[in-house]
């Protein structure tokens, strides 16, 4: 009866042996042991980065005691430009194109599993995905060190987005991946969506309350930046920016190829709460100046109209064909014995007097019609058709 009881007794001790609590870390991670979450190791129930026993994470190289991205083996030096407040101004940024390599190779398509994934969470995965997120937060930390005003940080990081080139050949020959916004950045071009998606991370970062106004009828995209009512897209709360281009904040006027202006009621897609753009008064009230002074510019409009182009960085930097640039502005060029001439009140074309018409006579520097009666005479104060009169 006691050999029973004492093999009972074993078998219960082991089995309170085999049953004893195992010592983890707040992740799961057993004591002693590497964390899924690489570098960090688990000892006595907190994580430690522990590089030389655990590794480094995905996409990480070993660089002395640190984990390093392992895209940034060949980089290069990139300009990005802006506009604050009638001041052209840039910073440079070192770029990694292996790192462009590897987001241009990611999938673009979404599974439903069973559910499909909502429009925002497709957004997100642009915006969030971490291989890119670290060089991407450096812009943002560049442009808090050029102010500290914040809606002028605001108004940097729009400017920046703005004056990257819209990507014309790829949206005219459909040839487009749908670039992360590292992509954008590094290639220096970028579609609607693309150049939205890039300006909505920047703002974010910088702390804002940021949407994504998404046009299916139109397929347009633009970016809202959370502000007052008052100043808003459609009592949105959120005002509009148009990323394409240099645009003023709040203009929502304007017309886009193929399709005219847009009309349709945009899907709203959150991206962040944050803070508000308090200060967007100042580009509202411009907005609607600008909007009637494109209408006549003639005059004394004319350099109102020029000194809000260049508030604002919208100036032209080139012309088409036929177009002469004057001020930021493109003329069409003169007719044929007419010269171009560019002063601040605006462009003129003047006649030029060393190739004036045939029925036309050079005199102070212009042409004068002929006289139909008289002698024509060139003086000082102009060109005169003197009549002699015999009494």
């Amino acid at each position: 009866m006691k050999k029973i009881a004492f093999l009972l007794l074993i078998i219960i001790l082991v089995f309170l042996e085999g049953c004893s609590e195992v010592l983890m870390c707040d992740d799961g991670t057993p004591y002693e042991e590497c964390s899924l979450n690489k570098s960090f190791f688990c000892k006595d129930g907190s994580l430690t980065k522990k590089i030389e026993v655990c590794g480094c994470p995905e996409n990480k190289i070993l660089d002395g005691n640190t984990c390093v991205s392992k895209f940034i083996t060949e980089s290069k030096i990139i300009t990005l430009e802006y506009n604050l407040k009638g001041k052209t101004n840039s910073m440079g940024l070192v770029v990694y194109p292996k790192l462009g390599e590897y987001l241009a190779g990611l999938p673009r398509v979404f599974y439903c599993d069973p559910d499909c994934p909502s429009r925002r969470e497709q957004e997100l995965k642009y915006l969030n995905d971490m291989e890119q997120k670290e060089f991407l937060e450096e812009i943002a930390k560049k442009i808090v060190l050029k102010t500290e005003n914040k809606d002028d940080q605001a108004r940097i990081a729009i400017s920046i987005i703005q004056n990257i080139p819209y990507d014309s050949i790829g949206f005219e020959s459909g040839n487009l991946n749908n670039r992360y916004p590292y992509e954008v950045i590094l290639d220096q071009k970028g579609v609607c969506g693309e150049k939205s998606r890039t300006l909505a991370f920047l703002l974010r970062e910088l702390g804002y309350g940021v949407v994504l106004f998404s046009y299916e009828t139109e397929n347009h995209m633009a970016v809202g930046i959370k502000c007052s009512v008052e100043y808003s897209y459609k009592e949105s709360n959120y005002c509009f920016v148009e990323t394409t281009a240099p645009t003023i904040i709040t203009n929502d006027n304007e017309n886009y190829l193929n399709v005219g202006k847009l009309i349709s009621e945009p899907e709203i897609i959150l991206i962040s709460e944050g803070k508000s753009f308090d200060s967007v008064k100042e580009e509202f009230e411009d907005y609607l100046k600008y909007q009637k002074l494109r209408e006549n510019f003639e005059g004394e409009n004319y350099k109102l109209f020029i000194e809000l182009r260049k508030k604002y960085g919208l100036e032209e930097k080139e012309c088409e064909e036929e177009y002469i640039l004057c001020n930021g502005l493109c003329h069409k060029e003169c007719e044929q014995h007419r010269l171009f001439e560019c002063t601040e009140e605006g462009a003129y074309c003047n006649w030029d007097a060393n190739n004036c018409p045939e029925n036309m006579i050079a005199c102070n520097n212009t042409c004068w019609g002929k006289c139909e009666k008289g002698t024509f005479k060139c003086k000082k104060e102009g060109a005169v058709c003197e009549i002699t009169v015999y009494s």
